[in-house]
């Protein structure tokens, strides 16, 4: 470049302009590209890839069995330290349960509920 060996004053050589052909075969092209980001290093959240009634329970026993845990901890610091992890335990795992069978019952009303709009096939 220092030797201008690189620069020139002629035109291009190619005479399509991006843009007119992108605008010409819109149609042909994808409506919608990937973002490489969001393919290679973003990860879908966890219960993305459950259906509705899964997810529902899943949801309900991981909330309710955390909320148990976390109450079972706080009971067991008061109670008696040492034997608090146990604590923890004894309430997380029995709301884990109602958490799960709560999950079951909102999961079984909403999908009741999506399938009665839709007209049914013969």
């Amino acid at each position: 470049m220092a030797d201008e060996l690189v620069d020139s004053d002629a035109s291009g050589t190619d005479p399509i302009v991006l843009c007119g052909w992108i605008a010409e075969h819109r149609s042909e092209l994808c409506g919608r590209h990937a973002n490489e980001l969001d393919r290679h290093f973003r990860m879908r959240p966890p219960f993305a890839q459950l259906t509705l009634f899964p997810r529902a329970v899943a949801i309900g026993a991981l909330s309710a069995g955390a909320a148990g845990g976390i109450v079972g901890l706080v009971i067991g610091l008061f109670t008696y330290p040492p034997t608090a992890p146990f604590a923890v335990f004894e309430l997380g795992f029995p709301a884990t349960i109602v958490g799960a069978v709560c999950g079951l019952v909102i999961g079984s009303i909403l999908v009741a509920i999506r399938r009665s709009g839709r007209p049914r096939r013969p």
